[in-house]
């Protein structure tokens, strides 16, 4: 097994979780520069930068993967809202296959 010292340099990732309308979002969209990637509507009403709401799982990725080009890159936060709903888009595009 390798033992390593130290920082290891990478994307920190955080999982908020509570019952709904408790604040998550709003507390997750204060970090510095957010972008709200919306699997639900949740954050329509936060005055945050935010994606169209996702039509399907595979949207949320590409929106994802959106998110890592260059012209993107003033954004140092991104965040899911919610998990759940991609879970579910997830979850009804294996049914679909």
């Amino acid at each position: 097994m390798e033992v390593t010292r130290g920082k290891i340099k990478g994307p920190r990732k955080l999982v908020l979780h509570g019952r709904a309308g408790t604040g998550k979002t709003t507390f997750a969209s204060e970090a510095p520069n957010a972008i709200v990637v919306m699997a639900e509507e949740g954050a329509r009403d936060l005055d945050v930068a935010k994606t169209p709401v996702a039509a399907s799982a595979t949207h949320v990725l590409e929106m994802l993967d959106e998110l890592g080009k260059e012209e993107y890159a003033e954004f140092r936060t991104i965040v899911l809202d919610t998990v759940d709903a991609y879970d579910a888009l997830a979850q009804g595009e294996v049914c679909k296959r």
